[in-house]
Parts: C-alpha cells; sequence; structure tokens
C-alpha cells in the first residue's frame, strides 16, 4: 500500500457494547467523520435486538430477524473496527483495555454501554422460573416465544419497557391470568 494512501490514526476511540447509544455515536461519525479517528466497537455478540421492536417481537408482529442489528455490518459501513470479545478489565492508568482471546488494545477515548445485568440470586426461585430481558442481547427468543403460552407470568419492573413488554405478552400470548409487580428500592 502506498504510503500517502494510507490514513493517519492520530486517536482511538473504543466502544464497548453494541447498544442504542454507541450505534447512535456510530451513526454520528458515518455521517460526519473526524480525520485522523480510529473508531472500535467491542461487543460480546455480533447481533443487538433494537430493543423498541421487542414488544412487536413478542407479539409476533415481527420476526427475529427482523428485530437483530448486525454489529459487524454496522460497523463495517463506516469502516469503523469490530472486535467481536469479552472485556476482562480495564487499565485506565495505561490506558489499554484488556480481551478474552486477544491482546490488549490501546485507548485515548473509552465510552461503556453494557447495559444492565439482573442478578436473580436476589430473588426467590428467580433464577429456576425468571425470564429476564436484561441484558437485551442475552434474551433467550425460544424460551421467550415457546415456553410462555397458558403460563401465569408476572412482571417485576415499573418502566415503559416492562409496561410495554407486559401489553405485548398478554395481546401476543393470549394471557389470561396476568400480575404485573412494582419493586421500589429504598435509600
Amino acid at each position: 500500500m502506498d504510503n500517502k494512501n494510507k490514513a493517519i490514526i492520530e486517536n482511538d476511540l473504543i466502544l464497548i457494547g453494541g447498544g442504542h447509544s454507541h450505534l447512535s455515536v456510530l451513526k454520528a461519525f458515518i455521517l460526519n467523520p473526524i480525520k485522523g479517528l480510529r473508531i472500535t466497537l467491542i461487543s460480546d455478540v455480533y447481533q443487538t435486538p433494537y430493543s423498541g421492536m421487542l414488544p412487536g417481537f413478542i407479539e409476533n408482529r415481527f420476526t427475529l430477524d427482523e428485530i437483530l442489528i448486525d454489529l459487524y455490518k454496522f460497523s463495517s459501513i463506516g469502516n469503523f473496527r469490530f472486535i467481536k470479545s469479552t472485556v476482562k478489565g480495564i487499565q485506565g492508568k495505561k490506558q489499554l483495555i484488556e480481551l478474552e482471546n486477544r491482546p490488549p488494545i490501546h485507548y485515548d477515548f473509552l465510552s461503556i454501554n453494557i447495559g444492565i445485568v439482573n442478578d436473580k440470586t436476589k430473588i426467590i426461585g428467580a433464577e429456576k422460573y425468571a425470564l429476564t430481558l436484561k441484558p437485551i442481547s442475552k434474551i433467550n427468543y425460544s424460551e421467550l416465544t415457546n415456553k410462555l403460552e397458558n403460563k401465569t407470568i408476572g412482571i417485576i419492573g415499573a418502566g415503559p419497557a416492562g409496561v410495554e413488554v407486559a401489553l405485548a405478552l398478554k395481546k401476543g400470548l393470549l394471557i389470561v391470568k396476568f400480575t404485573y409487580f412494582v419493586v421500589k428500592k429504598a435509600f
């Protein structure tokens, strides 16, 4: 390759996690690239669901393929690096990210958007019976669509997403018995 045509990398921006915020960041850089900035998306999955379409998937309005975002393809549109790996650690002083089965990579700027992880051990029976929707990239779709019919379903969570999923479950699965829990945490 001719050195004149080789882009000079002045800074590395690393985005850990393929959530909506990072997809918006990538879109912004596709529309307005910054010369000398190399962008890398690190995710432990190749595809992530668009959460706004999850209720429609539950109602059978969308197929699984229709709600999934291909992170590799999205990254390649903007000529961004995509690394499928799990982050094992961050060395802030050295500005290094430790990855599973890969050498560490350097960053100048770092953004972390990995979502929430539910701890099922905190609720009695949850490990055996609960189906969690967070992190969204780890949803068990066959369990979500095939094992819920004719079940009594309880929803824990009071946010808009919890309400949308509850309504989608009721409509999509024709659930007769429905319980909705609101858990408030006292500080």
